[in-house]
């Protein structure tokens, strides 16, 4: 007799190696079964990620799992406050394996030994090829390494009351920087709206609007080499001068640099403005209030200003530098961040439906079930056309010393619109503080 005892592994392995010619219904697991049998065995991921709809993450999670038998713990951090919580696990010793990361927080992890590069990995080059061409430096480092997948991407656009404009007597909504503040001062000599203008300016987005408003002029904002070349444009203080006038001459609400999203959405469904400019995923909500307004609200196709141009934004997932398994890491990010076993973007029409989330393939768009989860109120025609070819990401955001200079910019802009600085100051504080940030960095 055998003294030593076999377990169900070896007893399988051995039946199969002997030919038993028993059913396989009856003495084989299924395809549930294994991944359970895998579950039980495979060391589970540890999945950090914001407090932004929770119990949606913790399905696409199971979900993963229940496809693969890898599990997932998944660690809920508050979206305030999360990048220094982040990076306090990681210098701490917290061991994860996958971590939601804003985009301009990237780099720094990166090239700080925190995250792994993800090229060298199978499917990494297909992946890419399938994004819009100008998605593309939302997830490289300088040095061109693929260092992150989406979570999810979005366009600063401008919603606008249809109706408000029309009583004001305008054919259409504002085109140029000069025409929203036109626009806004009749709204508001009409009685419509008392601050007409709207905007998520706090300290902590004055950043993301600094690119959105320098690009939509044609403003080349850095160059090759992620110098600071704005300041030497002319159009920059015009920029800034129109910044601090709506603000200074009451056409937004007094409020304004404090006020919340969910404020401003319910403003706006309300008639308490006429416009609120921040991601198009805000007109889901706006429309869904069916509040005094909301059927009035419509997005424009064109960032007023010279070109046109928006700015285009995205968070993401990376995978830290030693995960526990990187076979099973990488496969739970391009589940995440790319496609399911069956080719379908699963995570994103999920958060289509959430919330009008988008991402970068343009297969998304494409999609029957993107378009009826976003609702009618979408022109996905005029969507698509901003995402792929009339908006920027700016590749400079990247840069390892640009957590700094976001910081910078929102107590810098704060200042501006206070009238505690000029615009012409402002420009040249903004561009002072990128030659300062990358001397302190390279020397």
């Amino acid at each position: 007799m055998l003294k030593e005892k076999i377990n169900r592994r070896q007893f399988l392995k051995g039946a199969g190696a002997l030919g038993l010619g028993l059913a396989a219904s009856s003495y084989f697991p299924s395809r549930q079964a294994l991944a359970a049998l895998r579950a039980q065995e495979a060391q589970p991921l540890e999945f950090y990620a914001w407090d932004f709809q929770p119990d949606t993450i913790e399905q696409h999670s199971a979900a993963f799992t229940k496809e693969t038998g890898i599990p997932v713990n998944v660690h809920i951090i508050p979206n305030v406050g999360y990048s220094g919580a982040l990076q306090t696990k990681i210098m701490g010793g917290i061991h994860m394996d996958v971590f939601y990361n804003f985009r301009y927080n990237t780099s720094k992890f990166y090239y700080a030994g925190w995250a792994r590069r993800l090229d060298d990995l199978p499917d990494a080059d297909k992946i890419v090829s399938e994004m819009f061409p100008n998605a593309v430096p939302l997830y490289t480092a300088q040095d061109g390494a693929l260092i992150c997948l989406p979570y999810f991407n979005a366009v600063h656009v401008l919603h606008y009351n249809k109706a408000y404009i029309e009583k004001a007597g305008f054919s259409g909504p504002p085109k140029s920087k000069q025409e929203v503040y036109d626009q806004c001062k009749k709204i508001k000599e009409m009685g419509l709206a008392d601050g007409p203008y709207s905007a998520y300016w706090i300290k902590e987005f004055c950043e993301e609007y600094l690119m959105v408003y320098l690009l939509s002029e044609g403003i080349k904002i850095f160059d090759k080499n992620y110098d600071p070349v704005f300041q030497d444009d002319p159009a920059t203080v015009d920029v800034f001068e129109w910044w601090q006038a709506l603000y200074q001459d009451g056409l937004t609400a007094p409020t304004l640099l404090t006020d919340q999203p969910a404020q401003l959405q319910t403003a706006l469904a309300e008639g308490k403005s006429a416009f609120f400019t921040l991601h198009h995923y805000f007109l889901k909500p706006i429309r869904e209030a069916k509040a005094a307004q909301s059927e009035n609200i419509y997005i424009s196709d064109w960032m007023p200003g010279k070109t046109g141009v928006t700015f285009l934004m995205g968070e993401v997932i990376q995978m830290a530098a030693e995960p526990s398994n990187l076979d099973n890491a990488w496969a739970f990010m391009k589940f995440y961040g790319w496609k399911d076993k069956a080719g379908d973007l699963r995570t994103f029409k999920a958060w289509a439906k959430a919330a009008a989330l988008a991402c970068p393939y343009p297969a998304f768009f494409e999609d029957p079930d993107v378009q009826a989860a976003y609702g009618p109120f979408y022109d996905f025609k005029a969507l698509t056309d901003i995402f792929q070819n009339r908006s920027d990401p700016v590749q400079a955001r990247n840069a390892p010393w640009y957590p700094d200079f976001q910081v910078f910019v929102g107590d810098t802009i704060h200042q501006l619109l206070k009238g505690e600085i000029t615009p012409k100051d402002c420009s040249a504080a903004l561009a002072d503080k990128v030659v300062a940030l990358k001397k302190e960095l390279y020397g």
